[in-house]
């Protein structure tokens, strides 16, 4: 994904219970781009492997997102 430079990443919202496990749908609410921007991502292999998948639905962890996405930030370890 594209980033701008004068974007912060989004921080993580308080702790629920352990690490929760995220959805497409919440992923795109809490980065706040559309889900079909996630898809797009996802299938150019620009996002982070699932955590988890049960069936055909993929699961993040959010400290997996937190982590991928401070990478991508510039500044970050991989940013540009």
């Amino acid at each position: 994904m594209a980033s701008d430079t004068n974007v912060a990443p989004p921080t993580l919202p308080p702790p629920l219970m352990g690490d929760p496990l995220l959805g497409i749908e919440q992923i795109a609410q809490w980065v706040g781009v559309a889900q079909r921007t996630i898809r797009r991502e996802i299938a150019r292999s620009n996002f982070p492997p699932p955590d988890a998948r049960i069936g055909r639905l993929l699961r993040w962890k959010m400290t997996t997102l937190a982590l991928w996405l401070e990478n991508q930030a510039p500044g970050g370890r991989n940013g540009k």
